[in-house]
């Protein structure tokens, strides 16, 4: 399994990995699905998830965290290919309404839907001035 990494996040587990075509043509879209254990915010901040400007590991009792998804979405030109790098790119965790952990099923079913969505969507850096 390929591996990437997020300078926030840390190291993630890639599970797809979509090149966005429209008749059979590339637009330069990608659309990436991946897994880790870190959430947004930091658990321990007032008994929730807190602001999402940093990254915690989960905390877990009993066993195994349940992994989070992450749809990482951008310009083929903004991944490095010689370090693997996501950080130029959005990302959006996929919770539930409630903000539970999803399945690997549901995070594939949003990345259809997100795939679908890219014909409608172009993909830009934003510029701070």
């Amino acid at each position: 399994m390929n591996t990437m990494t997020h300078s926030k996040i840390g190291t993630l587990k890639v599970l797809l990995e979509v090149d966005h075509m429209i008749d059979y043509k590339q637009t330069g879209k990608v659309l990436i699905l991946a897994t880790c254990t870190k959430v947004p915010g930091d658990p321990y901040y007032r008994g929730h998830y807190g602001p999402s400007f940093t990254y915690a590991d989960k905390r877990w009792t009993k066993h195994e965290p349940k992994p989070e998804y992450y749809i990482f979405w951008g310009n083929r030109s903004d991944i490095d290919p010689a370090i693997n790098d996501l950080d130029a790119m959005g990302v959006t965790h996929i919770t539930t309404k409630t903000g539970r952990a999803v399945t690997q099923r549901s995070a594939i079913k949003t990345l259809g839907q997100a795939i679908k969505a890219a014909n409608e969507v172009e993909f830009r850096k934003i510029v701070k001035q």
